[in-house]
């Protein structure tokens, strides 16, 4: 990667300055949370096309990498040689067991859906560029979520050689009733309502 990549030339003319006066140059991480009216149009529009029509925002977040010699701000770095985790605390009350959160990164006018990690509500991501992101979350339960024992539904997994769930499966709910209000197929076997 070129140095044209990473900085733009104002930031080449103050890193060769620095070094020429043999300052110390740092790089420090700045993260803000953006309000969805401070977020570009394009990169919110860009966001929403990656992650489809079932995901809700989080927040968006700004992530840059701030250039300082001798503790003076004089640019930012745009990319990396290589990536750096990058974690984000999830917001407490947005916290919720049906909840699978990903983060999208638009950079150069591309969007693009990250391979992220979720453990105690900090959101893991890798990443060598730096500028508009979004925190995401899909809900893994189906509308109406709670059957009257307050069971939660979940998507019955199937063998589709098995001709008693060729139907390509049923929604079931732990009390052991199909949607349809038959009797489920958890453990036992039961044929498909016929068309």
């Amino acid at each position: 990667m070129d140095i044209g990549e990473a900085v733009d030339d104002q930031t080449k003319a103050a890193i060769k300055e620095a070094v020429e006066q043999d300052k110390p140059i740092t790089i420090v991480i700045k993260t803000e949370t953006l309000a969805p009216s401070q977020v570009d149009a394009d990169d919110a529009a860009k966001t929403e096309a990656v992650a489809g029509a079932g995901a809700d925002v989080a927040q968006y977040l700004d992530i840059s990498m701030i250039l300082q010699a001798d503790g003076r701000e004089i640019g930012t770095l745009n990319r990396l040689v290589g990536s750096i985790t990058v974690q984000v605390a999830i917001p407490a009350d947005l916290l919720a067991d049906d909840r699978v959160f990903y983060v999208v990164r638009v950079h150069d006018g591309v969007a693009e859906k990250l391979d992220t990690v979720v453990q105690d509500g900090v959101a893991s991501f890798e990443t060598d560029r730096f500028s508009t992101y979004a925190l995401l979350y899909e809900s893994t339960s189906l509308p109406g979520d709670s059957d009257a024992f307050g069971s939660r539904r979940f998507v019955h997994a199937f063998d589709p050689l098995d001709s008693d769930h060729r139907a390509a499966g049923y929604v079931a709910s732990r009390a052991g009733r199909c949607l349809d209000g038959s009797e489920c197929c958890l453990g036992g076997s039961r044929r498909p309502p016929e068309p």
